[in-house]
């Protein structure tokens, strides 16, 4: 396997534009989703969008992208649910 630090900067840079982004917005996950703003506010004040929020800075709000798909792979379960779904599996893992 070569070296990946024998390659130009720039091919590196240009990998890391092919990499899915690690950290997404709201608007992101609405249109994943497909809803809108509103009913994904509703989701999070009810339980049933139970994805932890990342807040960067004072107002910018991202949601991990993996997160995102392993929840929507698990169904979309409810905030309980999605909660001891993970812990048995950090249970597993650790």
């Amino acid at each position: 396997m070569p070296d990946p630090t024998s390659r130009p900067a720039t091919a590196l840079l240009m990998d890391a534009d092919k990499a899915p982004p690690l950290l997404i917005d709201v608007g992101e996950v609405c249109r994943l989703l497909s809803v809108g703003r509103t009913c994904l506010h509703d989701m999070r004040r009810c339980g049933r969008f139970p994805l932890h929020a990342i807040h960067i800075g004072r107002r910018a709000v991202r949601f991990s992208a993996d997160e995102l798909s392993r929840w929507v792979s698990a169904g979309c379960p409810n905030a309980e649910r999605w909660r001891a779904m993970n812990a048995v599996a950090m249970r597993r893992t650790g």
